[in-house]
């Protein structure tokens, strides 16, 4: 391992994502929309079915400033979960989303 890999706090020098990696990656850039995103959903469940706008709002807010980790973050998730292998953006800037080898 490289002593500058060593002491990523994302992937532990491994330049592989965990689960808690891509959370931090992908979600907390877009915690706020997150957050407004869930609140206006159980609203939309409970109350009224008008809070499902803003559900769709929050979800789009980010896409419109062209930040795709948003809607990145499911497709990610799942594939770790499936055994693809998540590159660290931190330790592989110029690399893909997903490992090859």
């Amino acid at each position: 391992m490289d002593t500058e890999n060593a002491s990523c706090p994302l992937c532990s020098g491994t330049k592989r994502l965990s689960q808690k990696g891509i959370a931090v990656i992908y979600l907390l850039p877009h915690i706020v929309w997150v957050c407004i995103a869930v609140i206006s959903l159980i609203l939309g469940i409970v109350h009224n079915r008008y809070w499902l706008i803003l559900t769709a709002g929050a979800y789009i807010a980010p896409l419109v400033r062209a930040d795709l980790r948003l809607l990145l973050y499911p497709f990610t998730a799942i594939a770790s979960v499936l055994g693809a292998k998540v590159n660290c953006p931190k330790c592989e800037p110029h690399g893909g989303v997903f490992r090859k080898y």
